[in-house]
């Protein structure tokens, strides 16, 4: 179920990253979005349309210190 539910992720636009993780969430992803109203859209539509979605917790980036994602 986590694989499929991770693909589907993956085939939004707004989605950057998925990963799956250890601890108190099965996966995390992150997204950006132009408008607050995108996100709620993102959320209440298209995020409650996929099966297996049990629960989501939604954190908003108020300021950035470092992004510094290369290998």
């Amino acid at each position: 179920m986590q694989d499929t539910i991770a693909e589907q992720l993956q085939a939004f636009d707004a989605v950057r990253f998925v990963g799956a993780f250890s601890g108190t969430h099965d996966l995390m992803l992150q997204a950006y979005f132009s408008e607050n109203d995108d996100l709620v859209s993102f959320i209440n539509t298209d995020l409650a349309a996929l099966d297996g979605i049990i629960d989501i917790d939604v954190n908003v980036e108020l300021k950035q210190y470092k992004d510094s994602f290369t290998y």
